[in-house]
Protein backbone atom coordinates (compact mmCIF):
# COMPACT_ATOMS: atom_id res chain seq x y z
CA UNK A 1 0.00 0.00 0.00
CA UNK A 2 2.85 2.41 0.77
CA UNK A 3 4.48 1.71 -2.61
CA UNK A 4 1.18 2.26 -4.43
CA UNK A 5 0.73 5.50 -2.54
CA UNK A 6 3.97 6.93 -3.92
CA UNK A 7 3.52 5.79 -7.58
CA UNK A 8 1.38 8.84 -8.58
CA UNK A 9 3.90 11.19 -6.97
CA UNK A 10 6.80 9.47 -8.76
CA UNK A 11 4.97 9.71 -12.12
CA UNK A 12 4.26 13.39 -11.50
CA UNK A 13 7.97 14.05 -10.89
CA UNK A 14 8.87 12.29 -14.15
CA UNK A 15 6.33 14.40 -16.07
CA UNK A 16 7.70 17.59 -14.55
CA UNK A 17 11.26 16.69 -15.53
CA UNK A 18 10.24 15.81 -19.07
CA UNK A 19 8.36 19.08 -19.42
CA UNK A 20 11.43 20.99 -18.20
CA UNK A 21 13.59 19.62 -20.97
CA UNK A 22 10.73 19.77 -23.44
CA UNK A 23 11.45 16.68 -25.50
CA UNK A 24 8.48 16.17 -27.75
CA UNK A 25 7.71 15.17 -31.30
CA UNK A 26 4.68 16.44 -33.18
CA UNK A 27 3.11 16.74 -36.60
CA UNK A 28 4.35 20.30 -37.06
CA UNK A 29 7.70 19.22 -38.48
CA UNK A 30 9.84 19.84 -35.40
CA UNK A 31 10.99 18.33 -32.13
CA UNK A 32 11.67 20.46 -29.06
CA UNK A 33 15.00 19.21 -27.72
CA UNK A 34 15.49 21.80 -24.98
CA UNK A 35 13.18 24.11 -23.04
CA UNK A 36 15.06 26.51 -20.80
CA UNK A 37 11.92 27.73 -18.95
CA UNK A 38 13.69 30.96 -17.91
CA UNK A 39 14.80 31.99 -21.39
CA UNK A 40 17.86 31.74 -23.64
CA UNK A 41 20.46 34.47 -23.47
CA UNK A 42 22.64 33.74 -26.50
CA UNK A 43 24.24 31.26 -28.89
CA UNK A 44 27.59 30.71 -30.56
CA UNK A 45 28.75 28.83 -33.64
CA UNK A 46 32.12 27.79 -35.02
CA UNK A 47 32.56 25.85 -38.27
CA UNK A 48 35.11 23.07 -37.98
CA UNK A 49 37.52 22.15 -40.75
CA UNK A 50 35.50 18.99 -41.59
CA UNK A 51 32.35 21.05 -42.17
CA UNK A 52 30.67 20.16 -38.90
CA UNK A 53 29.60 22.99 -36.65
CA UNK A 54 30.36 23.47 -32.99
CA UNK A 55 27.37 25.29 -31.55
CA UNK A 56 26.60 26.36 -28.04
CA UNK A 57 23.47 27.70 -26.34
CA UNK A 58 23.47 29.89 -23.24
CA UNK A 59 20.23 29.59 -21.24
CA UNK A 60 19.55 31.96 -18.36
CA UNK A 61 19.52 28.83 -16.19
CA UNK A 62 20.51 25.63 -17.95
CA UNK A 63 18.91 22.93 -15.74
CA UNK A 64 22.17 20.96 -15.75
CA UNK A 65 23.28 22.22 -12.35
CA UNK A 66 26.30 24.14 -13.64
CA UNK A 67 24.96 27.60 -12.78
CA UNK A 68 23.51 30.62 -14.47
CA UNK A 69 24.48 31.92 -17.92
CA UNK A 70 26.82 29.08 -18.87
CA UNK A 71 26.95 27.60 -22.35
CA UNK A 72 25.70 24.08 -22.96
CA UNK A 73 26.27 21.85 -25.97
CA UNK A 74 24.05 19.29 -27.66
CA UNK A 75 25.59 15.91 -28.54
CA UNK A 76 23.72 14.36 -31.44
CA UNK A 77 24.92 10.80 -30.97
CA UNK A 78 23.64 10.59 -27.39
CA UNK A 79 20.77 13.06 -27.84
CA UNK A 80 21.84 14.86 -24.68
CA UNK A 81 23.07 18.19 -23.36
CA UNK A 82 26.22 18.80 -21.34
CA UNK A 83 28.33 21.77 -20.19
CA UNK A 84 30.29 23.21 -23.09
CA UNK A 85 33.54 23.76 -21.21
CA UNK A 86 35.13 23.94 -17.78
CA UNK A 87 32.95 26.96 -16.96
CA UNK A 88 35.21 29.33 -18.89
CA UNK A 89 32.11 30.77 -20.59
CA UNK A 90 30.14 31.21 -17.37
CA UNK A 91 29.03 34.72 -16.46
CA UNK A 92 30.90 36.23 -13.49
CA UNK A 93 28.78 37.32 -10.55
CA UNK A 94 29.63 40.65 -8.96
CA UNK A 95 28.35 42.55 -5.93
CA UNK A 96 29.76 45.70 -4.41
CA UNK A 97 28.72 48.47 -2.05
CA UNK A 98 28.51 51.99 -3.50
CA UNK A 99 27.51 53.80 -0.31
CA UNK A 100 24.37 55.14 1.25
CA UNK A 101 23.14 51.69 2.04
CA UNK A 102 23.07 50.74 -1.66
CA UNK A 103 24.73 47.70 -3.25
CA UNK A 104 24.91 46.73 -6.91
CA UNK A 105 25.06 43.16 -8.11
CA UNK A 106 24.60 41.20 -11.31
CA UNK A 107 26.27 38.97 -13.88
CA UNK A 108 29.04 40.07 -16.23
CA UNK A 109 29.28 38.02 -19.45
CA UNK A 110 32.47 37.21 -21.33
CA UNK A 111 32.98 40.13 -23.67
CA UNK A 112 34.34 38.17 -26.62
CA UNK A 113 35.71 34.71 -27.35
CA UNK A 114 36.63 32.34 -30.16
CA UNK A 115 36.89 28.55 -30.40
CA UNK A 116 39.43 27.08 -32.79
CA UNK A 117 37.88 25.40 -35.85
CA UNK A 118 40.86 23.03 -35.85
CA UNK A 119 40.70 22.05 -32.18
CA UNK A 120 37.60 22.84 -30.10
CA UNK A 121 39.61 22.54 -26.86
CA UNK A 122 41.58 25.68 -27.80
CA UNK A 123 39.68 28.78 -26.66
CA UNK A 124 40.57 32.47 -26.58
CA UNK A 125 38.36 34.54 -24.30
CA UNK A 126 38.14 38.11 -23.05
CA UNK A 127 36.26 37.90 -19.77
CA UNK A 128 35.91 39.56 -16.40
CA UNK A 129 37.97 38.61 -13.38
CA UNK A 130 35.78 38.25 -10.31
CA UNK A 131 36.16 40.97 -7.68
CA UNK A 132 34.95 41.23 -4.12
CA UNK A 133 33.75 44.70 -3.20
CA UNK A 134 34.76 46.35 -6.50
CA UNK A 135 33.10 47.09 -9.87
CA UNK A 136 33.52 44.38 -12.55
CA UNK A 137 35.93 46.37 -14.70
CA UNK A 138 38.97 44.06 -14.87
CA UNK A 139 38.50 42.29 -18.21
CA UNK A 140 41.43 40.17 -19.32
CA UNK A 141 42.48 38.05 -22.27
CA UNK A 142 42.95 34.32 -21.52
CA UNK A 143 43.74 31.23 -23.52
CA UNK A 144 42.87 27.62 -22.74
CA UNK A 145 44.13 24.46 -24.41
CA UNK A 146 41.91 22.03 -22.47
CA UNK A 147 38.36 23.19 -23.17
CA UNK A 148 38.33 25.68 -20.34
CA UNK A 149 39.33 23.33 -17.51
CA UNK A 150 42.18 25.74 -16.90
CA UNK A 151 43.05 29.11 -18.39
CA UNK A 152 46.22 31.16 -18.75
CA UNK A 153 46.19 34.88 -18.08
CA UNK A 154 47.99 37.10 -20.62
CA UNK A 155 49.41 39.89 -18.40
CA UNK A 156 49.82 42.45 -21.17
CA UNK A 157 46.05 42.72 -21.65
CA UNK A 158 44.58 43.53 -18.25
CA UNK A 159 41.70 46.01 -18.10
CA UNK A 160 41.15 45.79 -21.85
CA UNK A 161 37.87 45.16 -23.63
CA UNK A 162 38.24 43.24 -26.89
CA UNK A 163 35.59 43.51 -29.58
CA UNK A 164 36.89 40.96 -32.05
CA UNK A 165 38.84 37.70 -31.76
CA UNK A 166 39.45 35.35 -34.71
CA UNK A 167 41.40 32.08 -35.04
CA UNK A 168 42.74 30.93 -38.40
CA UNK A 169 40.54 27.99 -39.51
CA UNK A 170 43.40 26.24 -41.31
CA UNK A 171 46.24 27.02 -38.91
CA UNK A 172 45.17 27.90 -35.37
CA UNK A 173 48.64 29.10 -34.45
CA UNK A 174 47.58 32.34 -36.16
CA UNK A 175 45.12 34.45 -34.15
CA UNK A 176 43.90 38.03 -34.37
CA UNK A 177 42.24 40.29 -31.81
CA UNK A 178 41.14 43.91 -31.69
CA UNK A 179 40.77 46.48 -28.94
CA UNK A 180 40.39 50.20 -29.49
CA UNK A 181 41.84 50.96 -32.92
CA UNK A 182 44.54 48.29 -32.58
CA UNK A 183 44.70 44.91 -34.29
CA UNK A 184 47.09 42.48 -32.63
CA UNK A 185 48.32 39.11 -33.85
CA UNK A 186 49.64 35.89 -32.32
CA UNK A 187 51.57 33.19 -34.16
CA UNK A 188 51.76 30.73 -31.23
CA UNK A 189 48.10 30.00 -30.34
CA UNK A 190 47.60 33.09 -28.22
CA UNK A 191 50.56 32.74 -25.88
CA UNK A 192 52.32 35.87 -27.19
CA UNK A 193 50.95 38.84 -29.09
CA UNK A 194 52.40 41.72 -31.11
CA UNK A 195 50.99 44.87 -32.68
CA UNK A 196 49.90 44.16 -36.26
CA UNK A 197 47.91 47.08 -37.67
CA UNK A 198 45.17 49.56 -36.89
CA UNK A 199 41.68 50.34 -38.13
CA UNK A 200 40.54 53.75 -36.95
CA UNK A 201 37.18 53.80 -35.20
CA UNK A 202 36.60 50.05 -35.56
CA UNK A 203 34.55 48.40 -32.81
CA UNK A 204 33.15 45.29 -34.50
CA UNK A 205 34.12 41.69 -35.10
CA UNK A 206 36.70 39.86 -37.23
CA UNK A 207 36.07 36.95 -39.62
CA UNK A 208 38.74 34.99 -41.52
CA UNK A 209 37.94 33.58 -44.95
CA UNK A 210 38.19 29.75 -44.56
CA UNK A 211 39.50 29.21 -48.10
CA UNK A 212 41.88 32.16 -48.46
CA UNK A 213 43.01 32.93 -44.91
CA UNK A 214 44.87 36.05 -46.02
CA UNK A 215 41.45 37.67 -46.39
CA UNK A 216 40.05 39.18 -43.19
CA UNK A 217 36.68 40.85 -42.75
CA UNK A 218 36.21 43.63 -40.20
CA UNK A 219 32.47 43.96 -39.64
CA UNK A 220 31.11 47.03 -37.88
CA UNK A 221 28.85 49.85 -39.07
CA UNK A 222 30.59 49.22 -42.40
CA UNK A 223 32.44 46.25 -43.90
CA UNK A 224 36.21 46.42 -44.36
CA UNK A 225 38.34 43.80 -46.13
CA UNK A 226 42.02 42.98 -45.93
CA UNK A 227 43.61 40.77 -48.57
CA UNK A 228 47.06 40.68 -46.95
CA UNK A 229 46.42 39.11 -43.59
CA UNK A 230 45.17 42.23 -41.86
CA UNK A 231 48.08 44.56 -42.62
CA UNK A 232 45.67 47.07 -44.15
CA UNK A 233 41.95 47.26 -44.92
CA UNK A 234 39.71 48.81 -47.52
CA UNK A 235 36.00 49.58 -47.25
CA UNK A 236 33.78 47.15 -49.16
CA UNK A 237 30.29 48.19 -48.08
CA UNK A 238 28.74 50.96 -46.02
CA UNK A 239 25.92 48.64 -44.94
CA UNK A 240 25.79 47.43 -41.36
CA UNK A 241 25.65 43.64 -41.64
CA UNK A 242 24.07 41.95 -38.62
CA UNK A 243 24.53 38.41 -39.97
CA UNK A 244 27.61 37.40 -41.98
CA UNK A 245 28.37 33.89 -43.23
CA UNK A 246 30.64 32.18 -45.73
CA UNK A 247 29.34 29.16 -47.64
CA UNK A 248 30.94 25.78 -47.02
CA UNK A 249 32.63 25.89 -50.42
CA UNK A 250 33.96 29.36 -49.69
CA UNK A 251 32.70 30.57 -53.08
CA UNK A 252 29.89 32.76 -51.80
CA UNK A 253 29.38 35.15 -48.91
CA UNK A 254 25.94 36.01 -47.58
CA UNK A 255 25.03 38.77 -45.16
CA UNK A 256 21.96 40.55 -43.89
CA UNK A 257 21.16 44.17 -43.23
CA UNK A 258 17.82 44.58 -41.49
CA UNK A 259 15.28 42.63 -43.60
CA UNK A 260 17.44 42.22 -46.72
CA UNK A 261 19.84 39.45 -47.79
CA UNK A 262 23.00 40.36 -49.70
CA UNK A 263 25.49 38.10 -51.47
CA UNK A 264 29.01 38.37 -52.84
CA UNK A 265 30.67 36.12 -55.39
CA UNK A 266 34.08 37.81 -55.27
CA UNK A 267 35.07 37.23 -51.64
CA UNK A 268 33.21 40.28 -50.39
CA UNK A 269 34.55 43.07 -52.57
CA UNK A 270 31.17 43.71 -54.24
CA UNK A 271 27.68 42.95 -52.89
CA UNK A 272 24.32 42.45 -54.58
CA UNK A 273 20.90 42.53 -52.93
CA UNK A 274 18.81 39.40 -53.16
CA UNK A 275 15.50 38.61 -51.48
CA UNK A 276 13.86 40.72 -48.80
CA UNK A 277 11.61 39.71 -45.92
CA UNK A 278 9.06 41.80 -44.05
CA UNK A 279 10.92 41.55 -40.73
CA UNK A 280 14.55 42.02 -39.78
CA UNK A 281 16.55 38.82 -40.27
CA UNK A 282 17.74 37.77 -36.82
CA UNK A 283 19.44 34.47 -37.71
CA UNK A 284 21.09 32.91 -40.76
CA UNK A 285 22.59 29.54 -41.66
CA UNK A 286 24.03 28.16 -44.87
CA UNK A 287 23.84 24.45 -45.65
CA UNK A 288 27.25 22.69 -45.62
CA UNK A 289 25.91 20.19 -48.16
CA UNK A 290 24.45 22.67 -50.65
CA UNK A 291 25.48 26.30 -51.17
CA UNK A 292 22.10 27.12 -52.69
CA UNK A 293 20.18 26.33 -49.48
CA UNK A 294 19.98 29.14 -46.92
CA UNK A 295 17.85 29.31 -43.78
CA UNK A 296 16.77 32.65 -42.32
CA UNK A 297 14.99 33.37 -39.06
CA UNK A 298 12.79 36.33 -38.08
CA UNK A 299 10.25 37.13 -35.38
CA UNK A 300 7.67 35.32 -37.54
CA UNK A 301 9.52 32.02 -37.79
CA UNK A 302 11.79 30.11 -40.18
CA UNK A 303 12.34 30.82 -43.89
CA UNK A 304 14.18 28.69 -46.46
CA UNK A 305 15.73 29.46 -49.84
CA UNK A 306 16.75 26.79 -52.34
CA UNK A 307 18.27 29.18 -54.90
CA UNK A 308 21.03 30.99 -52.99
CA UNK A 309 18.71 33.55 -51.43
CA UNK A 310 17.09 34.88 -54.61
CA UNK A 311 13.74 33.80 -53.17
CA UNK A 312 12.76 32.78 -49.65
CA UNK A 313 9.68 30.77 -48.77
CA UNK A 314 8.08 30.67 -45.35
CA UNK A 315 9.11 27.26 -43.97
CA UNK A 316 7.81 26.88 -40.41
CA UNK A 317 6.12 29.20 -37.93
CA UNK A 318 4.55 26.67 -35.59
CA UNK A 319 7.25 26.67 -32.90
CA UNK A 320 5.87 26.80 -29.38
CA UNK A 321 6.12 28.51 -26.91
CA UNK A 322 8.07 31.06 -28.96
CA UNK A 323 8.62 31.39 -32.71
CA UNK A 324 11.01 34.36 -32.71
CA UNK A 325 14.25 32.79 -33.98
CA UNK A 326 17.54 34.15 -32.69
CA UNK A 327 19.92 31.42 -33.87
CA UNK A 328 20.14 28.74 -36.59
CA UNK A 329 22.56 25.87 -37.21
CA UNK A 330 22.44 23.48 -40.17
CA UNK A 331 24.81 20.53 -39.72
CA UNK A 332 26.14 18.54 -42.71
CA UNK A 333 24.65 15.19 -43.66
CA UNK A 334 21.23 15.70 -42.04
CA UNK A 335 17.86 16.86 -43.37
CA UNK A 336 16.97 19.17 -40.49
CA UNK A 337 18.08 22.49 -39.03
CA UNK A 338 18.47 23.46 -35.38
CA UNK A 339 16.51 26.58 -34.47
CA UNK A 340 16.86 28.48 -31.20
CA UNK A 341 14.09 30.81 -30.09
CA UNK A 342 13.88 32.99 -27.00
CA UNK A 343 12.75 30.04 -24.88
CA UNK A 344 13.60 26.71 -26.50
CA UNK A 345 15.72 24.74 -28.97
CA UNK A 346 14.09 22.86 -31.86
CA UNK A 347 15.14 20.33 -34.43
CA UNK A 348 13.11 21.26 -37.52
CA UNK A 349 12.90 18.97 -40.54
CA UNK A 350 9.64 19.82 -42.28
CA UNK A 351 7.56 22.78 -43.37
CA UNK A 352 4.43 23.66 -41.43
CA UNK A 353 2.65 27.02 -41.48
CA UNK A 354 -0.10 28.29 -39.21
CA UNK A 355 -2.24 31.11 -40.69
CA UNK A 356 0.78 32.31 -42.63
CA UNK A 357 1.33 34.09 -45.89
CA UNK A 358 4.40 34.10 -48.09
CA UNK A 359 6.27 37.26 -47.16
CA UNK A 360 9.06 37.04 -49.70
CA UNK A 361 9.40 39.52 -52.54
CA UNK A 362 8.82 37.97 -55.96
CA UNK A 363 11.60 38.43 -58.50
CA UNK A 364 11.16 38.56 -62.28
CA UNK A 365 11.07 35.15 -63.91
CA UNK A 366 12.78 36.16 -67.14
CA UNK A 367 15.01 38.79 -68.70
CA UNK A 368 12.85 41.55 -70.17
CA UNK A 369 13.50 44.93 -71.77
CA UNK A 370 10.35 47.07 -71.62
CA UNK A 371 9.37 49.58 -74.26
CA UNK A 372 10.73 52.98 -73.34
CA UNK A 373 8.31 55.71 -72.28
CA UNK A 374 7.56 58.04 -73.85
CA UNK A 375 8.19 56.75 -77.34
CA UNK A 376 8.68 58.65 -79.61
CA UNK A 377 10.59 61.01 -77.31
CA UNK A 378 12.54 64.28 -77.37
CA UNK A 379 15.13 64.24 -75.89
CA UNK A 380 14.57 62.27 -72.62
CA UNK A 381 12.94 58.87 -72.13
CA UNK A 382 12.82 56.24 -69.38
CA UNK A 383 14.00 52.68 -70.04
CA UNK A 384 13.02 49.82 -67.71
CA UNK A 385 14.24 46.24 -67.62
CA UNK A 386 13.87 43.11 -65.47
CA UNK A 387 16.62 40.72 -64.32
CA UNK A 388 15.73 37.28 -62.92
CA UNK A 389 19.23 36.91 -61.42
CA UNK A 390 22.31 38.93 -60.58
CA UNK A 391 24.63 39.54 -63.48
CA UNK A 392 26.92 41.89 -65.40
CA UNK A 393 24.54 44.04 -67.42
CA UNK A 394 25.18 46.19 -70.48
CA UNK A 395 22.55 48.44 -72.01
CA UNK A 396 23.63 50.19 -75.20
CA UNK A 397 22.08 52.36 -77.91
CA UNK A 398 22.77 51.69 -81.61
CA UNK A 399 21.84 53.67 -84.71
CA UNK A 400 20.09 52.28 -87.79
CA UNK A 401 23.47 51.20 -89.23
CA UNK A 402 24.37 49.18 -86.12
CA UNK A 403 26.89 51.65 -84.78
CA UNK A 404 27.11 52.03 -81.00
CA UNK A 405 26.26 55.61 -79.99
CA UNK A 406 25.74 55.41 -76.23
CA UNK A 407 26.46 53.06 -73.30
CA UNK A 408 23.80 53.50 -70.62
CA UNK A 409 24.70 50.61 -68.27
CA UNK A 410 27.86 48.55 -67.94
CA UNK A 411 28.10 47.08 -64.44
CA UNK A 412 26.98 44.34 -62.06
CA UNK A 413 23.26 44.56 -61.28
CA UNK A 414 21.12 42.71 -58.78
CA UNK A 415 18.07 40.64 -59.65
CA UNK A 416 14.88 42.70 -59.85
CA UNK A 417 13.41 45.57 -61.81
CA UNK A 418 15.57 48.52 -62.87
CA UNK A 419 15.08 51.75 -64.79
CA UNK A 420 17.29 54.47 -66.21
CA UNK A 421 16.76 57.77 -68.01
CA UNK A 422 18.26 58.23 -71.47
CA UNK A 423 19.00 61.77 -72.59
CA UNK A 424 19.52 61.79 -76.37
CA UNK A 425 20.81 65.38 -76.48
CA UNK A 426 23.32 65.68 -79.32
CA UNK A 427 21.94 62.78 -81.37
CA UNK A 428 20.13 63.21 -84.68
CA UNK A 429 16.44 62.41 -84.89
CA UNK A 430 15.52 58.98 -86.21
CA UNK A 431 15.27 55.31 -85.32
CA UNK A 432 17.59 53.73 -82.77
CA UNK A 433 17.84 50.34 -81.08
CA UNK A 434 18.31 49.45 -77.42
CA UNK A 435 20.26 46.27 -76.74
CA UNK A 436 20.22 44.73 -73.24
CA UNK A 437 22.73 42.00 -72.45
CA UNK A 438 22.94 40.14 -69.10
CA UNK A 439 26.07 38.06 -68.56
CA UNK A 440 28.54 36.47 -68.54
CA UNK A 441 29.01 35.29 -64.98
CA UNK A 442 25.38 34.86 -64.10
CA UNK A 443 23.09 31.90 -64.56
CA UNK A 444 20.75 33.33 -67.22
CA UNK A 445 20.65 30.89 -70.11
CA UNK A 446 22.62 32.09 -73.17
CA UNK A 447 19.58 31.93 -75.44
CA UNK A 448 17.64 34.37 -73.23
CA UNK A 449 20.30 36.83 -72.11
CA UNK A 450 19.78 39.44 -74.88
CA UNK A 451 16.80 41.70 -75.50
CA UNK A 452 16.32 44.43 -78.14
CA UNK A 453 13.83 47.32 -78.48
CA UNK A 454 13.30 49.91 -81.24
CA UNK A 455 13.00 53.53 -80.10
CA UNK A 456 12.28 56.74 -82.06
CA UNK A 457 13.89 60.09 -81.33
CA UNK A 458 11.99 63.16 -82.61
CA UNK A 459 13.83 66.35 -83.46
Amino acid sequence: MKIAKFIPIFCLIILIKLSEFGYSQNSYGWERIYNSIYGINGSYISINTDGTKLWLVRPVYNLLGTGYYDFIRYTESSDSWHPASGSIFKAVYYSYYIGGGVSISGYEYPHWFAVSPCDSTFILINTTVAHVGAPPDDKRLFYSYNNGLSRVDIPAFHYKVFHGIAINPLNDSICYATFGDSIIKSSDRGANWFSHSALIGFAGRLVINPVDTNILYAIDDSLFISSNGGLDFQMSSEKKFSQFMISASGLELVATSKHRLYASLDKGFTWIARDSLLDSISALSTDPDNDEIIFAGTSRGLYKSTNSGYNFQFFNNSFSPSRKIQFLCKQPGVNYVFAVTEEAVYKCWNSFLVNAEDNSVNLPQELKLHQNYPNPFNPVTTISYDLPEDGIVTLKVYDILGREVRTLVNEMKSAGSHSIQFNAEGLAGGTYFLRLHAGPGNRIKPVTNVAVRKIVLLK
